[in-house]
């Protein structure tokens, strides 16, 4: 994995590699350690911020989805924050 701007992607992007972690995420910029813990396929621990798309704000590890395409939240706490 490399480092950009908005994230981190594929050092293998010439050879069709498109992966990418995106620095933020659900409206929360995703720290350091977390984006290492998903490069090495482990889940993250509980992170509190994230905004889903009907503006809840709840606390959720991310992982690295099943089939490898992406990252997931795995809400553990969805009560209410603000809207």
């Amino acid at each position: 994995m490399i480092e950009g701007n908005r994230g981190y992607g594929c050092n293998r992007f010439k050879e069709g590699c498109n992966y990418v972690i995106w620095k933020e995420f659900c409206g929360k910029k995703l720290p350091e350690t977390a984006v290492k813990m998903l490069m090495q396929g482990k889940t993250t621990r509980v992170l509190k911020g994230f905004k889903l798309d009907d503006g809840t704000i709840v606390s959720a590890r991310v992982a690295m989805k099943e089939d490898k395409s992406g990252i997931e939240l795995l809400v553990v706490d969805d009560n209410l924050e603000e809207k």
